[in-house]
């Protein structure tokens, strides 16, 4: 069954912060829902704040609420409860739920410690070096080098493009000789191509 959209930007599209109050905007499809609440618990105990529409962005509707802000505690957590004459939709962090999420998946806002407003602009990169470039091979982990302690599993080198093992079998254990160096190398190379001039 495909779920509705519904989205809640945490960027300044979606929070803005006046004191100890935090207006709360969510997006949604245009008349996909009668109803959505902003649920929070200050104190341990459920509170359903009735959410208005404040407006239209292209196809969808938006949704605001002002929620006062933990003053015990630096951080408050809110989650979405969206309603159709027939169903309920949760949004949560993961996204949209048929059920009511355990706290630990609702959005949370710390009062006390703020990143800067650059942050919300970024782009960010996880790499796993090992699996990312090889840009120095007589530095890798070769077959045998390692042993995991108690299990027996020596660490097996494997050639760059090779699948990966499956869970329970020797995928902890494979190395691919990706390395810093090789992060290195392709940051040059990524930077003398977006650098370039144009022709």
């Amino acid at each position: 069954m495909t779920q509705p959209f519904l989205y809640h930007p945490q960027t300044q599209d979606g929070l803005v912060r006046q004191g100890d109050q935090l207006t709360v905007s969510v997006f949604s499809e245009k008349g996909a829902f009668e109803q959505i609440k902003l649920r929070h618990e200050p104190d341990n105990e459920e509170y359903l704040i009735d959410m208005s529409k404040s407006g239209a962005k292209g196809e969808l509707e938006i949704w605001q609420a002002t929620l006062p802000l933990s003053v015990d505690k630096d951080v408050t957590y809110y989650v979405f409860k969206a309603l159709t004459s027939t169903s309920q939709r949760w949004l949560d962090a993961r996204g949209v739920q048929s059920r009511m999420p355990g706290r630990e998946y609702h959005f949370k806002f710390n009062r006390v410690h703020q990143p800067p407003e650059w942050v919300s602009e970024q782009v960010f990169y996880q790499i796993f070096p090992d699996r990312f470039n090889n840009g120095d091979p007589s530095i890798g982990v070769e077959s045998g080098e390692y042993q995991y302690p108690n299990r027996k599993r020596e660490s097996i080198k494997k050639q760059w493009g090779e699948p990966v093992g499956t869970h329970g079998d020797s995928g902890a254990v494979e190395f691919y000789g990706g390395d810093l160096a090789g992060i290195e190398l392709s940051s040059i190379i990524f930077r003398s191509w977006v650098l370039r001039p144009c022709t």
